[in-house]
């Protein structure tokens, strides 16, 4: 058993790679949006001017709206999982780090966790077990996770399986009310939102307008949000 002295420097050491893997996370963002930017336009040339003859009008308008790159979150926590550790490599002392993608949290997968006592807490909180699109943790450490990441990318217009408009705002509750309830119950140090648009600030901005109060509320416990509203798509349409 440790001593008092002990458990606070445990405390310690993970608290300060909480900041750390945040910090790292950030940078891995800024890398990403800038690959993404350079990459979205050049694939939209090269995908018009090989087909241009080809290619119906339909489908040219299509081309213009499509997924570059990105299809889902899937693919963006593993773009972003890339430029993490490719940040580790290069910056930064943390060899002890795992990333873990779309990961359901309960008591089946980390039922041996220090906060295995609050997992059916989260469950009466949310009214589920969350799957979650990014968690950061201690290798072969049961400690609390250092960070936890929800994600929205936005390529096109929500629909309901019925095919109606489904809610913006909907969406993006669900996930920042997992994230603070995380967070709340000790299950991770830090909380991170991550929100990805290349559809609705070009074709329905005022829809973005509902969500300022959710994400302002999220950010006043000192959480953080990383957003990119990238013209990846527009700026490769201007220069062809």
């Amino acid at each position: 058993m440790k001593t008092g002295i002990e458990a606070e420097l445990v405390v310690k050491e993970w608290l300060q790679k909480s900041e750390k893997v945040e910090n790292i996370l950030v940078d891995a963002w800024n890398e990403f949006k800038k690959y993404y930017d350079k990459k979205a336009p050049e694939y939209l040339r090269k995908y018009l001017g090989q087909y241009s003859n080809s290619l119906s009008n339909r489908k040219k308008v299509k081309a213009k709206d499509d997924h570059w790159i990105c299809w889902n979150e899937s693919d963006l926590m593993v773009l972003i999982g890339h430029f993490f550790y490719k940040q580790i490599e290069e910056k930064s002392d943390l060899q002890d780090i795992e990333l873990h993608f779309d990961k359901r949290i309960s008591l089946t997968n980390f039922g041996d966790y220090d906060f295995k006592g609050n997992l059916p807490k989260l469950k009466e909180k949310l009214g589920r077990f969350p799957r979650v699109d990014l968690i950061i943790t201690q290798e072969d450490k049961l400690n609390p996770f250092l960070l936890c990441a929800e994600a929205k990318l936005f390529h096109y217009e929500l629909k309901t399986a019925g095919g109606g408009q489904k809610d913006i705002v909907d969406a993006i509750e669900k996930d920042i009310k997992t994230l603070l309830t995380i967070k709340e119950l000790d299950i991770a140090k830090k909380v991170v939102f991550i929100l990805f648009d290349d559809y609705y600030y070009l074709h329905a901005p005022q829809k973005l307008e509902k969500i300022a109060p959710l994400l302002s509320k999220f950010e006043l416990d000192n959480n953080k949000i990383l957003r990119h509203n990238t013209q990846a798509k527009k700026i490769g349409i201007e220069n062809r």
